[in-house]
């Protein structure tokens, strides 16, 4: 028989295949949000002479394909397992570690950055003249060195928190959660398996540590009525694709407070108000973890009339989130800022927005190296 004769079923298989693509490319809805990678899919980009003249159009068309391909959701998951078959440890920027646990490949040791972002805290912080406190949340895989696959990369995390604490002790109060975390690490569970973030246990913990530095007594947590959710998963599972990998259950811990949230976008806009610090309808969205204070916002104040403390101001990316409402039980106002959507004319002009007796920096240490935004605290 003719070889080419032997070749036709292969090669209509495979025109048969690129049609059906095509027609269900053609045919089914394009959607703007991958709810299970938790991403905005890429735009059908823009069409000018200009555009295609200087390639802008071909790349941004060659994005749309490939995050709008029939299927892509398999494909995206095959090619994560692939991954590992083929030796490799995960994909992404994720480690498919021990017991389910999905990790964040160790922060690249940025010192120069590191030491800009710091100096723009430290300047920030002596010329407020507020008493402060520095929490940096180390790594998952710094934390919990047993669940990292046997070949990673070193996590630098001791060295850059070390870098950190000598830097701001001068000017703040350094909570080290490395030393509160270590003890605890193999017993509870302070971290998600399929998030970056830590449990609400994990945020009781780092609660606890703190109030111990303030000489203030935590809530039992006894006290608290938790509620589970299962079938969480978050970003460390929507980043690895890896789709098999069990869910996660989130907590709720509540004291039923009488607190207000104010949400502003723009602080000096109008806030949407809850009664309520857990956004429930959101753990069927597709971020479930800003289940806590409805998510990052520029500004999220939390009134509780009957604490006994002042105003704590808290500049944070979206670890405070989980952290905040076990600190409501003891100020009477709490004022959350997020500086990757808080604009201030200059550091000491956010000051204006709130009337700080105290001052708490929540950043995972990922966030502290990586995050340009702590300019804006430049006085």
């Amino acid at each position: 028989m003719d070889t080419s004769q032997k070749n036709w079923p292969l090669i209509a298989f495979f025109c048969g295949f690129l049609a059906i693509i095509l027609i269900l490319f053609l045919c089914l809805p394009p959607k703007s949000v991958s709810s299970v990678e938790k991403r905005t899919l890429e735009p059908f980009p823009p069409v000018s002479l200009s555009a295609i003249a200087n390639g802008n159009f071909e790349a941004g068309m060659d994005r749309y394909l490939s995050d709008h391909i029939p299927g892509r959701t398999w494909w995206v998951g095959a090619y994560s397992y692939f991954c590992l078959a083929t030796g490799r440890n995960g994909w992404n920027g994720i480690y498919a570690g021990k017991d389910g646990y999905l990790l964040r490949e160790p922060t690249p040791p940025d010192y120069e950055a590191l030491t800009r972002n710091l100096s723009y805290i430290q300047r920030f912080l002596s010329a407020s003249e507020i008493p402060a406190a520095v929490m940096i949340v180390p790594s998952t895989g710094a934390v919990l060195p047993d669940k990292l696959p046997q070949n990673h990369d070193v996590y630098y995390d001791a060295e850059l928190l070390s870098l950190a604490e000598t830097q701001l002790e001068s000017s703040a109060t350094w909570i080290d959660l490395s030393a509160s975390f270590g003890p605890l690490a193999e017993l509870e569970p302070l971290y998600y398996r399929t998030d970056h973030h830590w449990t609400s246990l994990g945020a009781y913990r780092a609660y606890e540590a703190l109030l111990s530095q303030w000489s203030i007594s935590p809530t039992p947590s006894r006290q608290f009525q938790v509620t589970a959710h299962p079938d969480f998963y978050g970003t460390s599972y929507s980043k690895s694709a890896l789709w098999g990998v069990k869910p996660d259950t989130m907590e709720i811990w509540d004291l039923s407070l009488p607190v207000q949230v104010l949400i502003y976008e723009d602080p000096a806009g109008e806030a949407s108000a809850s009664s309520s610090m857990f956004y429930l309808d959101n753990l069927d969205g597709d971020d479930p973890y800003s289940v806590f204070l409805n998510g990052n916002h520029a500004l999220t104040r939390i009134v509780n009339p009957s604490a006994s403390g002042g105003t704590l101001l808290i500049l944070k990316d979206s670890f405070a989130n989980c952290l905040a409402p076990f600190l409501a039980a003891h100020f009477r106002e709490i004022d959350l800022i997020d500086l990757r959507y808080y604009r201030p004319s200059g550091g000491l002009s956010l000051l204006e927005d709130t009337s700080a007796d105290q001052i708490l920096f929540v950043y995972s240490l990922d966030d502290l190296v990586e995050d340009p935004n702590f300019i804006w605290l430049a006085p």
